[in-house]
């Protein structure tokens, strides 16, 4: 309070220094003038009876007529500072002048576009609070996510060790139905709607869609399932990246393994699949190529030793008894799966030759303490494994097909295992000039007794044969991971949500603009102009409600002049120019609490005009941060295109001000051609100025008035304590143009101000003290 009353001080010694003298000057009530004859172009108005509404029939019989704004509102003013009866004459003059359907420029409640200044530059001043209230409500979702997922689990206890993954997936679906059962149970905000929404949408029918495709029915062809699980688990969210990845894995293998087992035809086809099998073509496909090196001109024996590292014992032999009769390879670690192929016997090279390997054993043990490296290790594993010595297991398992190798036939499987993989290559290929260049008809006699042996088989019982395998291989890919995935379910299910929420923070701002452009609608178009028929969050479109809202505009900006044609017998309002002039802004600002005391059930829209037209005056940032095209224009050649910052204003290094033209571009910005050349009367600021006066009485934070019940009043669902409209803010905007005003006097107009009439300054500091 003490220093808005210095403050005030300071600008009244100001309009001192200028030539105001309080002391010297003697205010008298003048009497209330009855005739108002040259302010309206010789119309003549008895105030001693009941004004008669302004109308064109009341002008003089000519072409056209022009009516000066600041008249008519100087008029209204004069009759509202009367007091007594007259107050309502003035109220009724002026409302006649809003209802000319061309005096003035409008503004509605929309957002986007923004119909008001106040909609536009409000939502700088809201976006730091809401996306704070934004970023609170997540972390309290946060909260409960991990508060919900901490009261599930998924029983398991009573299934059998590899359950059908449909059984698993069932429980999941039942376990994710709980765990939205207890965060909705924390209390329902539009995070956990949002969240609740997207497990119905989204992860329920994921896992559900998975659950369909593992089943893997045999009516359904192999290729068109195994394409359905790899789109299902694509989009599972539920799961880890790792554990999708690892799943993907065997999927995609099975997709590769079945799309070439279906272009079979005849036994050629069939031994040259069996081949590539065995030797791995459709997993070495996804090694890179550092590990492709490690592996290359190695024989089979040398890559076994990689993981065996050449030792007697692949396992234990308190652990070889409980594997050495499973036949069941696909639920085993890698490690027990070589073991069953060497029949637990790891020595598989001579120790001259080992010894001489060792270069590339430490090659690969290096590589796998990469994390890169490891990883892929993982993903190949058929039991993923931190360890290194398992990962060489699997790396092993996966480049030679060893799990694929046990489940051939005996017969094939003998044959295969006698030839380097350079000539089973030249065995698989149909093509006999190849073969007969090596000059070993051993190749050749082995050739025709495999295509023999397919031919007795036929080509379907091993395109069953390949269906089987992959099918089996793939479900049980499934079982081992599903169940210590359902295990953790809950705890992943909190860990998938958790990094969605935390990211959607990124998008806080993006979220903030359209909250308030749906709910900034909503409230305008409710509170301030009325509108009754718009829901907040409902599903009509933006472009849906300001239709509606552009139904029901608003008065804001008024014309400098309002001109009449004489047409067919009869005065109708003519064209007139969009512009205003500070004189007109000024005595629309004064008539403010006026306008409020006769017409209090508008009071919310006058009110929200008068503020739109402050922000118009003083310019305010846009949505995206930056300064709009205020009222103000700089008065410094060479400045014509800078804008005024009305927060960051120094008048001795460039001065704005209101020209008196203001040519008035979307309703409520000043064109860039008022901005060339402008003139600047003293008269027009000393009128803005007294508007400005009378708006810093309106507004002033320290003492009661009708705008606390009015436009002050107004709170919003969203944040009660929020107060959309602080008529502190509009105090110190008012005081902060009034002063810029003052300060401009002396530094550009202090040589026209000897030429004023000094009553505009005495009104001023009345209105001041």
């Amino acid at each position: 309070m003490k220093y808005i009353r210095i403050y005030l001080a300071t600008i009244t010694v100001l309009i001192f220094l200028v030539g105001c003298n309080h002391k010297s000057v003697e205010f008298q009530d003048e009497p209330v003038k009855k005739d108002f004859g040259p302010n309206l172009l010789d119309c003549k108005i008895d105030f001693s009876a009941k004004v008669k509404p302004l109308t064109p029939a009341t002008l003089p019989q000519n072409k056209t007529v022009t009516i000066s704004t600041a008249d008519w509102f100087d008029v209204g003013n004069e009759l509202f500072e009367s007091g007594g009866p007259l107050t309502s004459y003035g109220n009724t003059l002026i409302q006649n002048f809003y209802k000319l359907g061309n005096s003035h420029t409008s503004m509605t409640g929309t957002t986007n576009p923004p119909g008001s200044p106040y909609a536009e530059a409000a939502y700088y001043f809201a976006k730091p609070m809401m996306t704070k209230v934004y970023d609170d409500t997540i972390l309290e979702a946060e909260g409960k996510v991990v508060a919900a997922s901490k009261q599930v689990s998924i029983p398991l206890s009573d299934l059998e060790k590899y359950p059908p993954p449909e059984i698993v997936l069932t429980r999941m679906i039942q376990g994710l139905n709980q765990f939205k059962e207890k965060l909705i149970a924390q209390g329902k905000d539009s995070i956990v709607d949002s969240i609740t929404s997207q497990i119905d949408s989204k992860f329920i029918v994921d896992l559900d869609s998975m659950k369909n495709s593992s089943t893997m029915n045999p009516r359904i062809p192999l290729g068109l399932s195994m394409r359905s699980l790899d789109a299902s688990l694509s989009k599972l969210s539920e799961l880890s990246d790792f554990d999708r990845q690892h799943l993907l894995t065997q999927v995609r293998l099975g997709e590769a393994m079945t799309e070439e087992k279906d272009a079979i035809t005849n036994s050629d086809g069939a031994l040259n699949y069996l081949v590539n099998v065995w030797q791995s073509k459709y997993m070495r496909k996804n090694f890179p190529d550092t590990l492709k090196n490690i592996f290359s001109g190695l024989s089979d024996a040398q890559i076994l030793a990689l993981a065996t590292s050449n030792s007697s014992q692949v396992v234990p032999a308190n652990q070889w008894g409980g594997i050495k009769d499973e036949t069941d390879t696909l639920i085993l670690p890698d490690r027990s799966i070589t073991a069953l192929y060497l029949k637990n016997n790891g020595l598989v090279l001579d120790p001259a030759i080992w010894q001489a390997m060792q270069d590339r054993v430490k090659e690969l043990n290096d590589l796998l303490k990469h994390p890169d490296f490891s990883y892929f290790a993982r993903i190949v594993a058929n039991m993923p494994s931190d360890k290194i010595e398992d990962q060489r297991f699997a790396l092993v398992n996966a480049w030679l097909a060893i799990s694929a190798r046990l489940g051939m036939p005996a017969d094939i499987k003998e044959v295969f295992n006698r030839f380097s993989e350079d000539d089973l290559s030249l065995i698989g290929k149909n093509n006999s000039v190849e073969l007969a260049a090596r000059l070993d008809l051993s190749l050749i006699k082995y050739r025709y007794g495999l295509i023999d042996a397919l031919d007795k088989m036929g080509v379907e019982a091993i395109k069953k044969l390949s269906d089987t395998a992959v099918s089996a291989a793939t479900r049980e890919r499934l079982d081992l991971a599903l169940i210590p995935i359902a295990r953790d379910f809950s705890s992943q299910v909190s860990n998938t949500l958790l990094p969605i929420l935390e990211k959607s923070r990124e998008d806080s701002e993006k979220v903030a603009s359209s909250s308030y452009r749906d709910f900034g609608r909503y409230y305008l178009g409710k509170l301030i102009f009325g509108i009754n028929n718009l829901t907040k969050g409902d599903s009509n479109s933006e472009a849906h409600d300001n239709t509606i809202l552009q139904k029901t505009p608003l008065p804001l900006i008024e014309y400098a002049h309002i001109n009449f044609a004489f047409q067919n017998g009869s005065w109708v309002q003519a064209e007139n120019s969009p512009e205003t002039s500070p004189q007109v802004l000024g005595l629309s600002l004064a008539m403010l609490n006026h306008r409020v005391d006769q017409n209090p059930s508008n009071g919310v829209a006058l009110e929200y005009q008068q503020i739109s037209k402050l922000l118009a005056i003083a310019g305010y940032h846009d949505l995206q941060g930056n300064l709009v095209e205020s009222f103000e224009t700089s008065m410094d050649s060479g400045h014509a295109r800078d804008l005024f910052d009305v927060a960051h204003y120094d008048p001795d290094k460039f001065v704005f001000a209101v020209p008196d033209r203001v040519r008035i571009k979307n309703q409520f910005k000043m064109d860039q051609s008022s901005r060339s050349n402008p003139h600047v009367s003293v008269e027009g600021q000393m009128e803005l100025l007294y508007g400005l006066a009378k708006a810093l009485h309106y507004f002033k934070p320290w003492k009661t008035s009708r705008f606390d019940s009015g436009l002050g009043a107004i709170r919003i669902d969203e944040s009660k304590t929020m107060i959309p409209f602080g008529r502190s803010d509009y105090f110190i905007l008012s005081l902060a143009l009034g002063t810029y005003i003052l300060e401009n006097i002396p530094v550009k107009m202090l040589g026209q101000f000897l030429f004023v009439d000094i009553s505009s300054f005495q009104e001023v500091c009345d209105i001041i003290f």
